[in-house]
């Protein structure tokens, strides 16, 4: 099962001004994008049905200006929609609320249909007739959402997420092809594109016929300074091809990352160079991901052995 939470997680870090921007833009407007902090993940064991649960972000800003001055966005993505999710939504803020001591500005993220677009969702309580309880957060459901309204535009977040939303008139490959243009052109760093671009690829399939199509587009196509390290190169499929066994593209995917930890730390030691030779793929995934926002190598792949 492919990790959304981590890859929402690492997305959200990297372009969270981008996000709001998106679904939020009246806060957006009044937020300090300068001073974002991203705080560790919650763990919280004492629910009422006595489950352990981790939240997925949580970024502390400061406003522009005005009351109040530091404000915390936690913001869950969701697979699936469940029943009990409202309930939930609300022992988190409370929970983050008497921990934190800061006001809390609370979003969802569905990645499945049935919200109907950007929309506010409440959790209620009520006794005798009476309504006790009355909470709302923000919920972006993205399938619920036209593509079109987001592909074509100039925030890359969008063009990435667009993957997840009606696809209109245009077919997948032309969808695909079309965001994997925009991101490769983009000024965005290397490492960013890499996260932009494996999102379209998950959410995006095509057939083997159509991902053959787009493989040579991408090679005759864009022009050799504007490309991307693609998902497919990270993938190493190509020199898996060429070798007839599969060993080819673990190793592709090895001298992939291999390269970016030179780009991104240039001191990196060869101890931990040969760390990654001894990844597997499931690890190599996870580490492309965290390789944006890492603050040295061995946060990447882990000390070497």
């Amino acid at each position: 099962m492919f990790p959304h939470d981590h890859l929402f997680k690492e997305l959200l870090r990297a372009f969270f001004p981008e996000f709001l921007e998106l679904f939020a833009p009246k806060v957006a407007e009044r937020i300090d994008f300068s001073s974002v902090r991203f705080l560790e993940q919650e763990v919280f064991t004492d629910l009422p049905d006595g489950d352990s649960r981790r939240t997925d972000t949580i970024a502390e800003v400061r406003t522009v200006s005005g009351e109040p001055e530091i404000v915390l966005f936690h913001v869950e993505a969701e697979a699936e929609r469940r029943t009990a999710f409202r309930e939930r939504m609300w022992e988190y803020y409370y929970l983050l609320t008497a921990r934190l001591k800061q006001p809390i500005y609370p979003m969802v993220i569905y990645l499945s249909p049935g919200t109907g677009g950007i929309v506010w969702e409440e959790y209620r309580r009520e006794l005798f007739g009476e309504r006790i309880l009355s909470f709302r957060y923000q919920a972006i459901g993205l399938p619920d959402l036209k593509a079109g309204d987001y592909i074509d535009g100039d925030n890359l977040l969008g063009v990435a997420l667009s993957s997840l939303m009606k696809p209109g008139d245009l077919d997948s490959l032309a969808r695909k092809w079309k965001a994997i243009q925009a991101i490769s052109k983009s000024r965005v760093s290397e490492s960013g594109r890499i996260l932009l671009t494996n999102a379209v690829e998950q959410y995006i399939p095509l057939s083997p016929n159509d991902e053959a199509t787009l493989k040579r587009r991408i090679a005759e196509l864009l022009p050799k300074e504007q490309k991307m390290i693609s998902i497919y190169e990270l993938r190493g499929e190509q020199r898996g091809i060429e070798k007839g066994i599969e060993k080819g593209i673990l190793a592709g995917r090895q001298e992939s990352l291999q390269q970016l930890l030179r780009a991104r730390f240039p001191t990196v030691s060869p101890a931990i160079l040969a760390r990654v030779e001894q990844l597997s793929e499931t690890e190599l995934s996870a580490a492309t991901l965290r390789i944006l926002t890492a603050t040295s190598p061995s946060e990447v792949v882990g000390p070497p052995a």
